[in-house]
């Protein structure tokens, strides 16, 4: 009897080493300084948030990969429809690291499936509720595209909405004299964020009168 349980015990063991290095392909995802709640920031070139790597440990596998991505929050989920169409080529022993812009087929509206959240929401809004979410991306094999080739990347986040900063100077409405060279200094005061960049662009409209730019 008790060999007979060391050999069963040696078994659960062994198959469970074998589940567990089942995949050739390893992946990893990061959002780097927390998550937005605008889609378009997944998505541009620029500074993106989302880093997804992923690692061939088994030389015997191509290692051309499509994706399916899911987004979860309490009582919403937002998930591929079917894998993608762009094929990622991951190279033995050489990490492959892509970000949100180079996934961005995955956040089109069209390759998605809506539960809980609209796709007329996410169309018209682009902006996702506050809670917590999981993001998560898993690699299939490019020419089986119903066999996964890695683990379910996941990342767990707070997703917060916050109040824009208010301009403090100039003043909202004022006048500001034209001068030669033109040199006006913008600042803001911050609501609920903290160690923020800002954008300012700047347009000259010509030919209207008495209308606020």
């Amino acid at each position: 009897m008790g060999r007979r349980q060391i050999i069963w015990i040696y078994s659960v063991l062994f198959c469970s080493t074998l589940f567990a290095q089942q995949y050739p392909v390893q992946c990893s995802l990061l959002l780097k300084g927390g998550a937005s709640p605008f889609v378009s920031d997944y998505v541009r070139v620029e500074e993106n948030p989302l880093q997804l790597t992923l690692v061939n440990s088994d030389v015997s596998f191509q290692g051309n990969v499509v994706f399916k991505f899911s987004l979860k929050g309490v009582g919403m989920t937002i998930e591929s429809n079917q894998a993608g169409t762009t094929v990622f080529s991951v190279s033995s022993g050489s990490p492959l690291i892509l970000s949100g812009a180079d996934l961005s087929e995955y956040f089109l509206p069209a390759n998605l499936n809506f539960s809980g959240y609209s796709k007329a929401q996410y169309e018209s809004k682009g902006v996702l509720p506050e809670g917590l979410y999981e993001f998560s991306f898993q690699a299939f094999n490019a020419e089986r595209r119903e066999v996964a080739v890695s683990n379910k990347a996941m990342a767990l986040v707070w997703i917060q909405l916050h109040d824009p900063p208010q301009l403090v100077f100039p003043q909202n409405e004022s006048v500001v004299e034209a001068k030669t060279p033109q040199q006006i200094s913008f600042s803001w005061q911050a609501t609920t964020l903290t160690n923020t960049n800002y954008i300012l662009e700047l347009y000259e409209l010509k030919g209207v009168e008495n209308r606020n730019a």
